[in-house]
């Protein structure tokens, strides 16, 4: 009974999660190269070429992957040093919870949010505005669909410090963090060292497995860059669909092309992770 529940489950995975990528990966493939979609006409590598020769391919793939790595580096120290600064509040407190609310916030909200306060016409802007600090609107620094992504970056911040926050505090209890800095105080460790000695490297270590899916996710999102990012450069998600929603039918071929780079370079980053990673 129970090999044929294993049997089953494992028919079920492969049909619903496996078979899916296959299908779209083999389907993109066969799209990207003229022998599927609309005006096929045979094997054909012009729609390759031609991608490879603009430019705004590859500084899609640079600004997705400067864009993710600044917000994953960004959100962990940030949520790190409130960790270790306000250590016992987050432990003991039963409020804490409230602080997690930011991760029920869809992405499309954060920017929308981010939208309302660092645009020209937003919050900050009308206070600049208020206290005779600018004039017009232009005064104001261009934050939001700016070349540098710092709309994006901050958008993904709200969300990306409770979720390394939550992170944090689950790997405390499951480490036993408390009995190691009961250990480390009775040795003569001051508090700085059991902080840099015992729970920077502890907390590293078992926390790079999701910052490396924290950099994939925000590499690949879509909702965020759309609202609060500028037109170029565009991160590859932007990128992809809106070449796909073209009318010019054409450029199809181009979207599943850059579908599929992102697929294999997700697959080598996954590859590339360290098999001594236990929370990927």
């Amino acid at each position: 009974m129970s090999r044929f529940v294993g049997r089953m489950g494992l028919a079920l995975f492969v049909l619903g999660a496996v078979f899916p990528i296959l299908f779209s990966i083999i389907y993109a493939l066969l799209y990207s190269v003229g022998l599927m979609g609309f005006g096929a006409t045979g094997f054909t590598t012009a729609y390759w070429i031609k991608l490879f020769s603009q430019s705004q391919v590859a500084e899609s793939f640079l600004f997705s992957a400067y864009i993710s790595i600044t917000c994953s580096l960004l959100s962990w120290l940030i949520a790190i040093a409130l960790f270790e600064g306000f250590g016992d509040f987050w432990l003991r407190s039963s409020w804490t919870t409230f602080w997690f609310l930011p991760l029920t916030l869809p992405a499309m909200v954060s920017g929308f949010l981010v939208l309302q306060l660092l645009s020209g016409g937003g919050w900050l802007a009308r206070v600049a505005y208020h206290f005779g600090w600018i004039s017009v609107p232009q005064d104001f620094p261009i934050w939001t669909n700016d070349p540098y992504g710092i709309g994006i970056i901050v958008a993904h911040l709200l969300t990306g410090i409770p979720f390394f926050l939550l992170l944090f505090r689950s790997i405390w209890k499951e480490a036993h963090l408390a009995a190691f800095d009961v250990l480390a105080a009775s040795l003569g460790a001051h508090k700085w060292q059991i902080r840099w000695r015992v729970h920077m490297p502890i907390l590293y270590n078992r926390s790079k497995g999701n910052v490396l899916l924290y950099v994939l996710a925000v590499f690949g999102a879509y909702d965020i860059p759309l609202l609060v990012g500028s037109q170029a450069p565009q991160m590859i998600s932007v990128l992809a669909l809106r070449k796909y929603e073209r009318f010019d039918l054409t450029e199809k071929p181009e979207a599943f092309i850059i579908a599929l780079l992102y697929t294999l370079l997700v697959c080598l980053i996954i590859l590339w992770k360290p098999s001594n990673e236990e929370n990927l």
